[in-house]
């Protein structure tokens, strides 16, 4: 079966998917009582201003908003190893957790690193989105096959999220969290609508790519990679450690290994590397990846790189491609930039 009829699936397929789903999201209603502001935890963090050497650590976020990831003294040998080649964007990843909604896109941000200590040591800070696309795909439904086949539990207008996590590598590990640093937010289903995310177009649209097209070269597959500790495997974090590998910025022997020089013009509104995970009941249980690199290069933009991943099955799927400086639009995908 080719990439193109396992992405693609029909959008009869999930409807019955979604309806049969409905029960396990029963939990994500809808809340009519949505504050008309952002809910915030910390306001001295990467989230609301650039991190200076000099600044005052924020207070440490609610750590009812931030998941639960295993300590170092109480894991295995094999588990340790794995948790020491964990680099800071899938550490970000696990400490946000997996989204309680019907549909949903997580999108992380590496921004360069920042020296302190007179340059002896690095922070890097990821940030974290996890935006709600249910209502997206509820009128989705409901424009193409009417509200009689569109599950009501869809249209669950529950609030964004944002994370800030800042890390530093340090006694043999890649990711250190410094949970001084750390900070949370919630938003307003309303208030993300026309939030773009560039090369997804809108933050809350379904934007699923078609891999088959002219602009994706087919890569190497890969094999998903479980934490030790883990009994069920969670996509996020799959995916996160895969686009490192793919972008060779990790080796499953050598751990995490990314560029020695970050190129100029990288800032935190700029961000080095971008990742979007997309989960969409309309593929059938699918998970899509993209792994956006910024690069030092007259022509190419950045780096893209793309996965594909079905649970039930033991490959990940993987593209590659080129956001060009000189195309028309500029940031289109390419396989040769001029």
């Amino acid at each position: 079966m080719s990439i193109k009829n396992l992405v693609w699936l029909s959008i009869g397929a999930a409807i019955a998917f979604i309806t049969a789903c409905s029960q396990s999201v029963d939990s994500a209603k809808v809340n009519p009582e949505v504050p008309a502001t952002a809910e915030t935890q910390n306001t001295g963090g990467a989230l609301s201003q650039s991190r200076s050497q000099t600044a005052e650590p924020p207070a440490p976020a609610s750590p009812t908003l931030i998941a639960q990831v295993p300590t170092p003294d109480s894991l295995s040998p094999e588990g340790l190893r794995y948790f020491q080649n964990m680099g800071p964007l899938e550490y970000a990843a696990r400490l946000s957790g997996v989204p309680d909604l019907p549909a949903w896109r997580v999108r992380l941000r590496l921004s360069p690193p920042t020296l302190i200590d007179d340059g002896r040591e690095q922070l890097n800070t990821v940030t974290v989105d996890h935006y709600n696309l249910s209502p997206t795909l509820y009128q989705d439904l409901v424009d193409n096959y009417g509200a009689a086949n569109a599950d009501p539990s869809l249209n669950n207008r529950s609030p964004h999220r944002a994370w800030s996590f800042t890390f530093m590598p340090i006694m043999g590990r890649t990711a250190e969290l410094l949970p001084e640093y750390t900070e949370g937010q919630t938003f307003p289903f309303e208030s993300k609508i026309n939030e773009s995310c560039d090369f997804v177009g809108n933050c809350t649209d379904l934007s699923f790519l078609n891999f088959d097209g002219s602009e994706w070269r087919e890569a190497t597959t890969l094999s998903p990679e479980q934490a030790p500790w883990e009994s069920d495997s969670q996509a996020i974090y799959v995916l996160v450690r895969a686009l490192a590998q793919q972008a060779g910025w990790y080796d499953p022997s050598l751990g995490w290994l990314p560029p020695t020089e970050v190129p100029e013009g990288t800032s935190e509104a700029r961000p080095w590397v971008e990742v979007f995970i997309d989960n969409y009941p309309g593929n059938g249980g699918g998970y899509q990846g993209i792994w956006l690199e910024r690069v030092a290069d007259d022509s190419v933009q950045q780096l893209v790189h793309g996965v594909f991943y079905e649970p039930a099955n033991s490959q990940i799927y993987t593209f590659e491609s080129y956001r060009c400086h000189r195309t028309s639009p500029p940031g289109s995908l390419r396989l040769l930039c001029p």
